[in-house]
This record gives structure tokens, sequence and C-alpha cells, in this order.
């Protein structure tokens, strides 16, 4: 879909952060991406640009997150798949929020899942630091991702009190509420491959619009308070 058409669908009066269809042909810059970037490319598929994994011929994970402080709003993206038994060891993750660029690292956000123990789910997860120590889950889908080749385009709101919902194809899958987290310095992109399967994953049309902490609705605390009294002459 063309920017322009996005800007018109955007709920006001969210503002977008993120815009990237990569149609420049590149991913170092406008905007920049940082991580595993040896083994990402550019190709095209159907005359219509995209982003791909280029892994090495092993198991490895891979990652690319660029600069979003959008905390509360909308993510818009497309992800396909091809030839791929979603699992634990073949599965994509989009970093709606992560205070850290290095995705492998120890994170705080949240991030959306497809493919997990043969699930054949999309979840929502929290992630509270350590990769290896266990995330909380937030919400999860019906079994749906049961093709092995399939391009899914998935929306996430969440709203400014904490309410998430995640669609896809605009039918909603799941929601879920959880308000830890109200700042974040990255979104990301995120994929664990085989051998067989490290150039099988693509993005397009990534969108990220919102705001970057919730509004303050805490009415004013009084923390002190003076009294002068009138004197009035008594003549």
């Amino acid at each position: 879909m063309h920017r322009f058409l996005w800007l018109l669908l955007l709920p006001l009066p969210l503002q977008a952060q993120l815009l990237e269809t990569f149609s420049d042909g590149n991913f170092t810059e406008n905007p920049p991406w940082l991580g595993t970037t040896a083994y990402w490319t550019i190709d095209t598929l159907d005359g219509n640009t995209r982003l791909r994994t280029d892994g090495p011929p092993r198991s490895d994970t891979l990652f690319l997150a660029t600069p979003s402080t959008v905390s509360w709003g909308l993510w818009q993206f497309t992800v396909s798949y091809e030839q791929v038994n979603l699992s634990n060891f073949n599965g994509v993750r989009i970093y709606l929020m992560a205070d850290t660029a290095d995705l492998k690292a120890p994170v705080h956000g949240y991030f959306l899942q497809l493919g997990i123990n043969n699930s054949d789910e999309v979840r929502l997860y929290r992630q509270d630091g350590d990769p290896a120590s266990r995330r909380i889950l937030l919400g999860r889908s019906d079994p749906i991702l049961t093709e092995p080749t399939q391009t899914l385009t998935l929306k996430v709101l969440r709203t400014e009190t904490g309410h998430w919902s995640i669609f896809l194809e605009g039918r909603l899958l799941l929601e879920a509420r959880d308000a830890t987290y109200w700042q974040s310095r990255y979104f990301g992109l995120w994929v664990k491959h085989t051998a067989t399967t490290s150039r099988s994953y693509a993005f397009d049309d990534l969108l990220v619009a919102g705001e970057a902490e919730r509004p303050d609705h805490t009415p004013p605390e009084v923390t002190g308070a003076a009294y002068r009294q009138r004197c009035v002459p008594s003549w």
C-alpha cells in the first residue's frame, strides 16, 4: 500500500513515526536498522520490494531494530514465510516495544510471536529482561498458522489504558490488558530459522503510529498551602 494511503487510514490523532516499504532498495537509512545486518537483504516479489532474511546455512537467530518511541497506538505489518513449519526452531517475533536494539539481549517490552511448540497460534508476550527466563504470555489466538506458506497482514492496537487488540486481515484474533511498560526505544524484527529456512521469511509495509508515552491524567496534588489573614481596620 502506498504511504499516502496509510496516512489517510490512520485513526486520528495518531501520527506515523515509522513508514517502511523498502522501496528505496535498502534498510540502512531512512530509517536505519541495527542488528545482524549481514543476514538480511532486499528482494522483489511480483514487482514489490520487501525485506527478506538471508541467513547462514545453519540454525541461527537474526534480528533488526529501528528507533521507535511509540508506546500506545497502532502497529501494522506484513509477514511472509515460505515452506516453513512454525515451531520452537522456526518462528517470528515482532518487537512492538523494546528498550534495546539488541533483541537477543535482555529486553523489556512487548512482542508478537508467530510459531511456538507447533501450536500454529499468534501470541502476545511481555518480556521482562533475560531472554532465557520465562516470558509472560498476555494472550493467544486460535490455531491459524496451519499452512506452510502464507502472507499475513497483522495490526496491533494499544490504548492509553493498556488494552491490546490484535487483528489478522481485519479480523480480531485476541485481546489482552497490560500496562507495565510505557516507554520504548525500538521496534524490531526477530527470526529464528533452521539450516533449510534461512531465506524463507520476509517483511513489508511496516507502519508504527501513536504516542511516545501514556498521557498523565492524574489530577494535580496540593503539596502545600499558605494562608494570609486580611487585616481589617477596626475604625
